[in-house]
């Protein structure tokens, strides 16, 4: 019997060839190409159970940014901006008008399932600055969450709901992102962003995460300054975000080399695992090269100054039991040493002194400058 070859009509096979659209019988179809789908907490969850308790946080004290780092960084962030917008709606001017029992709540599911922020490990001292360091992380998910919804009502109109909201939350962004003056400061912070000169290749991940990544294994040593900007702004085979980027490393690289000896003694040769102190004099370097701006530094982020260090969020203190009245005893030097009691423990609750701190605050040095308050 004569072999009759069907690959080709012209040949005698009774088979078209295939198109650009149909796959020969010989051939394997190509995976589809994966998407990244929405975090659903499962893998951070996955890790809270392996673990057997919550996930111990570290912060950068150091740097006075009190931004999470280490290894769980990523799994916090995530969590966060998940419950923000679990929990809030998008129709607050800003986080600030957030009611109380939202914060409160968020912060409650943030400890109660998943984290373990440090309450003992880094004590009073650091503890009101992690809070503050949280609440204004919370801030900013919130500030994404809503520039995500505008944006999507910007492309797709008001017909197509944001998938990472609830028809509820659409309603409400919808009615806020239709007031003029919300319309308005829109245009503006627009015209802002695009005067931006310093492009970034970072991502989501922060500056004092990344040094923290990169520290020395050895002596803890957070890596320097130019070495993180070169990672953020710099790819191998593309090169440098933009020119202006590549200059400002330059000039980083120079004034680092020229006190090298200042920032090897400033720098912690405490071990990784433990708790660094405050004050990471390597900082001078980003003031000496953008200068200095209260609340933000420009090159490596925000400052916790060391007002909002003694002031955490009123939402995440624990509300203190009211202090009893003492019986009078009729003995006099008694009854004086219990008025004494009284007045001081009015003056704690008029002051908000956080027992186990230093009370008034110690005087602030050159590098607290930068994070002074609004």
């Amino acid at each position: 019997m004569r072999d009759v070859a069907r690959s080709r009509e012209s040949d005698g096979g009774a088979e078209p060839p295939p198109g650009p659209s149909r796959i020969g019988v010989d051939c394997v179809q190509a995976a589809p190409t994966k998407k990244r789908g929405r975090h659903k907490g499962l893998s951070t969850r996955e890790k809270r159970r392996d673990l057997g308790r919550p996930l111990p946080l570290e912060w950068d004290v150091k740097g006075k940014t009190y931004k999470e780092v280490g290894s769980y960084s990523s799994d916090f962030s995530r969590e966060l901006g998940l419950l923000v917008r679990r929990c809030t709606d998008p129709n607050f001017k800003d986080w600030a008008q957030v009611p109380q029992s939202v914060k409160r709540r968020i912060l409650s599911n943030i400890e109660d399932e998943l984290f373990d922020i440090g309450r003992q490990r880094y004590g009073a001292e650091y503890i009101p600055g992690i809070l503050r360091g949280i609440d204004k992380s919370c801030a900013k998910k919130y500030s994404e969450f809503k520039n995500e919804l505008y944006n999507h009502m910007k492309r797709h109109g008001t017909t197509k709901q944001y998938d990472g909201c609830t028809a509820d939350q659409w309603e409400k962004a919808i009615e806020y992102f239709e007031q003029p003056e919300v319309k308005k400061r829109s245009e503006i912070n627009s015209a802002n962003r695009r005067k931006l000169k310093e492009l970034s290749y970072g991502g989501s991940q922060s500056i004092p995460d990344l040094r923290y990544k990169r520290r020395n294994p050895e002596t803890g040593q957070l890596a320097p300054i130019p070495e993180t900007w070169q990672a953020t702004h710099h790819k191998h085979g593309t090169g440098w975000v933009s020119e202006t980027a590549k200059e400002t490393w330059e000039k980083m690289k120079a004034i680092r080399e020229t006190h090298s000896s200042e920032s090897t003694e400033s720098e912690s040769t405490e071990p990784p695992s433990t708790i660094a102190e405050a004050g990471d004099k390597d900082l001078s370097l980003v003031q000496t090269v953008f200068g200095k701006r209260r609340g933000h530094q420009k090159g490596y982020g925000r400052i916790i100054s060391t007002r909002e260090m003694f002031d955490p969020p009123s939402y995440a203190q624990p509300s203190a039991p009211q202090p009893q009245p003492l019986s009078k005893s009729k003995d006099p030097v008694i009854a004086d040493l219990q008025e004494r009691v009284q007045q001081l423990e009015a003056y704690i609750r008029a002051n908000s002194i956080i027992p186990g701190s230093q009370y008034p605050p110690p005087p602030s040095d050159e590098s607290d400058n930068v994070g002074s308050s609004l």
